[in-house]
Order: C-alpha cells, then structure tokens, then sequence
C-alpha cells in the first residue's frame, strides 16, 4: 500500500485553525475586505507594474461607446511621451475597475487600445495576458507570458504564471506537468516564502500525479499564507487546493 503523509502537530494544528477560518468567513461574509480578485496564477506583476487604485471618473472617455474609444485613442498616439504616460496611467485605473466588476469584456477592450498607442507596454501586455488565461484562451496567454519571461528573465512571477498554466489548464493539448514542475521550482529558487509559488509547485505535483509531494507542499503554502497574514478568502484557496490534494492522494492509496 502507498505510504500517505503523516499529519504532524503542527499540521493538526493548522487544520483546525482553518477550519475556524472558514467557518468564520461564512457566517462574516459582510466583513471580508471586498478585494480585487487576483487569481493565484498571478501572485504578482513585474517590477515596473505598478497597481492603482483610484475610482475612475464617471466622464472618462473609455467608458463610452467604442468608437469613441478609438478616436480617443488615435489622438492620444498624436501626444508627447508625457502626457501618453499619465492617460494611460488613467486607464489602467479603469481596467483595474472593470475587472474589479466583473466586465473583463470592457477591460480587455481598455488593454487592447493601451497597446495601440504603446505596443510594448509591460502592464498591459501582463494585464491581457492574465485576462486570456481567465477566457482559457491558453496559447495566446503562453504568447504573451513566455515572450515577458525572456525579457524579464529573473521575475518569478512570470515563472509562476507560465508554470501555472501548464499544471491548471483545462485543454489537455495545453497542458505539460513536466514543464510546470521546472518553472514553477524556478520560481521558487527566486520567491522561496511566496504562498503562491508553492500552491503552483504543488499544482504541478498534483498533475503529474505525485500526490503525497502536492499535499507536503500544498501545507508549506498554507502555513506561508498564515504566517504573511493573508486574507481570509485567500487562505480559503490554498486551503480547497490543500484538500484537492489529500483526497487525491488517499484515494491513490485505496487505489493502490
């Protein structure tokens, strides 16, 4: 019979404390911080990416028809570096908003006129390729990560989304648990306490079916979401990929 992992005090422990966790966010829900939902394949943006979070204005003029947003745009192409900098500051502002809302429809239309005026913006770039991921349309997702990851080549983030991809996605065509596991163990050399880097390394596990190491490193992300103070409904991901993992792996047992 296949040997489990054994569940030490301090592993008792944490399952306890999670599980009050979750018992609390459902009978709380109306406290829980309403966040912008990042997904964990994206536990962070390059360097260079800066996050905003100031509300939009009700006039802005991407929020019109879309015609409009393209003339707007094309005269935007006609302005000093500058000013070029600040709108498209102003509408990455948006596109955080929309998504925030759910209108990713919107948001990726905001993304694609960004890349009109500057085809090499790395938040936009980033941007669209999260948004990609989360439409499943995967290869042009990889397209756009993997050309980010050769200029960026120490970012683990990038690393960790790639990684992700490879070990989460739906189309089977897509998916490669060996090119996972070495991207994401990448990322981990770089970002050692990242929770999510370690949530993706057991992802890659889990897909390439060797669940007692998806269950050893699904507690590490954990504890590490813990001991960084996430957010409830944070902790509550790592937790449902921790029990994925367990399931998974006593039923190879029974199995075996």
């Amino acid at each position: 019979m296949r040997k489990l992992t054994h569940l030490n005090t301090t592993t008792v422990f944490l399952a306890l404390f999670l599980t009050i966790i979750q018992a609390e966010a459902q009978n709380k829900t109306n406290s829980v911080p309403n966040l912008i939902k990042q997904d964990e394949s994206t536990p962070s943006a390059p360097d260079d990416i800066k996050k905003n979070t100031i509300e939009p204005k009700a006039n802005s003029p991407w929020l019109n028809e879309n015609s409009a947003l393209i003339e707007w745009t094309k005269s935007l192409k006609k302005k000093d570096k500058a000013t070029q900098k600040e709108k498209i500051n102003d509408m990455l502002r948006e596109v955080e908003f929309q998504e925030k809302i759910g209108n990713i429809d919107c948001a990726m239309e905001i993304i694609e006129q960004i890349l009109m005026v500057d085809p090499k913006h790395t938040d936009a770039r980033f941007t669209k390729a999260r948004f990609l991921e989360k439409l499943k349309q995967y290869n042009e997702s990889l397209e756009i990560f993997i050309r980010l990851m050769e200029e960026f080549p120490d970012d683990f983030s990038l690393k960790n989304n790639v990684a992700w991809i490879y070990a989460t996605a739906t189309d089977i065509s897509v998916r490669n648990g060996e090119k996972a596991l070495s991207l994401s163990r990448d990322a981990l050399m770089r970002a050692p306490n990242n929770p999510h880097v370690w949530n993706t390394l057991s992802e890659a596990y889990y897909v390439t079916a060797d669940y007692d190491k998806a269950v050893e490193t699904a507690i590490i992300a954990v504890q590490k979401g813990i001991s960084l103070k996430y957010a409830k409904v944070d902790l509550q991901k790592l937790v449902r990929h921790l029990q994925k993992c367990r399931q998974a792996a006593i039923t190879m047992s029974i199995l075996d």
